[in-house]
Order: C-alpha cells, then structure tokens, then sequence
C-alpha cells in the first residue's frame, strides 16, 4: 500500500487576532511561510501563523511561526 502524501503545516489567517482560520495545508514550514507572504500581498488578511499538525498524532497542534503586524 502507497503512503499517502503528508501536509502537517496548516496556514492559519485571519483580518483579526483571535478569528484565525485554516486556508490551506503545506509539505513543509518554509512553504507555509511563502504561502503567507503571497496571501499578505493581497491586503485580504492580517494575521498569519503556521501550525505543525502531523495526520499521525492528532495530539500535536504547534505553532511553529506567526506573523502578528
């Protein structure tokens, strides 16, 4: 059986602090961390951080890196 492809770094954003949410899953941090950049260019959201939730430990939910200005 082929192991499925694993997207742990979820990008997070919101126009708010505390109203944060997923838009879109990532291989690995750095590629979240572009992910963000590309989307602060479009002036939509202000808020942005990048959580490593692996598919095989449901117990893991680490904010690896945020962007809060």
């Amino acid at each position: 059986m082929k192991k499925t492809e694993s997207f742990p770094y979820i990008l997070n954003a919101g126009k708010q602090r505390d109203d944060l949410r997923p838009i879109c899953a990532y291989k690995s941090k750095e590629d979240a961390m572009v992910g963000a950049v590309a989307l602060k260019s479009e002036n939509v959201y202000k808020y942005f951080e990048v959580v490593y939730m692996p598919e095989d430990n449901v117990d893991i939910n680490e904010v690896v890196w945020k962007n809060f200005k």
